[in-house]
């Protein structure tokens, strides 16, 4: 069953080839009548890497910001409390908890979609290029793929419960 409309517009795995120097994934860009069309990365490479560019930079600065943060703050910690270690038979609360949470962020991302004028297909693009191109760029790509994957979220949430129990051994604070 699928949870979101978010979900639904990921390409599904291997469609998307390439490198990071390679082409960037399509963004919306404007027609001569002001309104939206797709705009390849051969039609202008260089136009389409900086659109890219200012619309990572856009997400990252939200998605790393306080309304996004405070937004889902609850349900990791929910989730972060509920998930271990084990690799099968996951309790039901867990996906009840992933579902939440992405819920929570699809709603977060439509605010912030509207206010920008990036489409959840974009985003959704975008996520899955950080993925499968440069996973460790930015800060929030894991927060957001967490939203789109069961498999993403549980190892998010184990990385958080990791950092809860982390403590700096004496005389070695800065």
């Amino acid at each position: 069953p699928q949870l979101c409309p978010f979900a639904a517009l990921l390409p599904t795995p291997g469609t998307r080839q390439g490198s990071v120097q390679g082409p960037a994934p399509p963004l919306l860009g404007e027609n001569s009548e002001g309104g939206a069309t797709a705009q390849s990365a051969e039609e202008d490479e260089g136009d389409g890497r900086e659109t890219v560019v200012a619309a990572l930079s856009l997400l990252e600065d939200y998605c790393s910001g306080p309304e996004f943060l405070a937004g889902v703050q609850e349900l990791i910690v929910q989730g972060s409390a509920l998930v271990d270690d084990r690799e099968e038979d996951h309790p039901i609360e867990w996906y009840q908890c992933y579902q939440r949470y992405a819920a929570r962020v699809e709603e977060l991302l439509e605010n912030f979609s509207l206010e920008k004028g990036l489409g959840l297909d974009e985003i959704a693009g975008l996520c899955e290029w950080l993925r499968d191109e440069a996973p460790h760029t930015l800060f929030s790509v894991d927060y957001l793929l967490a939203s789109l994957d069961y498999q993403a979220f549980v190892s998010l949430m184990l990385d958080w419960k990791k950092l809860q129990c982390y403590e700096v051994e004496p005389g070695h604070e800065r």
